[in-house]
């Protein structure tokens, strides 16, 4: 029986030691021994939390920007690391990381930055191609502190105020009767009647907002 390890954090550079492997959502089954397997998702459930878990044979670290709501009792069997007070602000670190010239004192200073914050800040700051790609070569390879040290030395500081990037829409929550791979949910949810009911039936609190509440008839209309 496995007895693995699952996080939930909003940063995993702690986690990058020894063998791991690292991805845009899970990529492969976490069943190697002494191997740290990182998912970076935009949200994660507790059903799908639990679906992973007996899986585990070592850690595996589910990386989100937001602590999904979980039940007292998962909340017992997993680590929950980070997720700082939201009032927490970045601002002197982004201001130190664009505007300051002192780039050795700056690689201070951002030494807590969340990397994802940074990188949303440098798509709006920065149209440096050559530094875009050396960012996109080093992420998920290398340790934060090189993709770090990579940001603070390859910006070029400037006078100007820091454009704050504009929050993006939350995307519509995915139904657990859906994978986490069904890329077309959305399409069979709009089609399909039968889908729609189950829905309402079995995770009434998970109705897309587009989506009526009440029941739908099923019986095909036939004409004589």
């Amino acid at each position: 029986m496995n007895v693995g390890i699952l996080i939930l954090t909003d940063d995993a550079s702690k986690y990058r030691v020894g063998d791991y492997v690292e991805g845009e959502g899970v990529i492969c089954q976490p069943t190697g021994d002494h191997i740290t397997y990182i998912c970076n998702v935009k949200k994660i459930t507790e059903k799908e939390l639990k679906r992973w878990m007996p899986l585990i044979s070592y850690r595996m670290v589910f990386v989100v920007p937001k602590l999904p709501k979980l039940s007292k009792q998962i909340k017992d069997e997993i680590i929950i690391d980070g997720f700082k007070d939201k009032s927490q602000s970045y601002k002197r670190e982004i201001d130190a990381l664009f505007r300051w010239d002192g780039r050795g004192r700056v690689l201070k200073m951002v030494e807590d930055l969340p990397i994802p914050l940074a990188l949303s800040f440098l798509k709006v700051n920065n149209d440096d191609i050559e530094l875009q790609r050396r960012v996109a070569d080093i992420k998920y390879q290398l340790p934060d502190k090189y993709l770090r040290a990579t940001l603070v030395y390859g910006i070029k500081p400037f006078r100007s105020q820091v454009t704050w990037p504009k929050r993006k829409a939350s995307p519509p929550e995915r139904p657990e009767q859906f994978r986490e791979s069904d890329e077309y949910w959305e399409q069979i949810v709009e089609v399909s009647k039968k889908v729609r009911n189950q829905i309402r039936t079995e995770t009434p609190e998970q109705i897309p907002s587009n989506m009526k509440k009440r029941k739908e008839s099923e019986d095909e209309i036939r004409w004589i």
